[in-house]
């Protein structure tokens, strides 16, 4: 059975599956990338299950794992940067 995600953003290891769960509701127009208005209602998302952090914040962090700078979060770039998130 699919994980909520809630159940997937809760304190766990971040798996390839969680990222894959988390694009299918976020990647509005299915390019296979989140980009800036996409990263900003994951980053709106996150803020609330996040108290170190507010939107703003997180997607100036989002900015910094965005690796190849191309403007969209890539799977592997939003699982480095979820794998961090969730450790602190």
């Amino acid at each position: 059975m699919a994980r909520t995600i809630d159940q997937i953003l809760a304190p766990h290891d971040v798996t390839r599956e969680d990222v894959d769960a988390i694009f299918a509701r976020f990647d509005a127009d299915g390019s296979g990338k989140l980009e800036r208005e996409e990263m900003r209602a994951l980053a709106a998302m996150l803020a609330r299950r996040l108290p170190q952090t507010d939107g703003g914040d997180l997607l100036e962090i989002m900015d910094f794992y965005e690796i190849n700078r191309d403007g969209a979060f890539s799977k592997d770039e939003l699982l480095d940067f979820l794998k961090i998130q969730m450790d602190m």
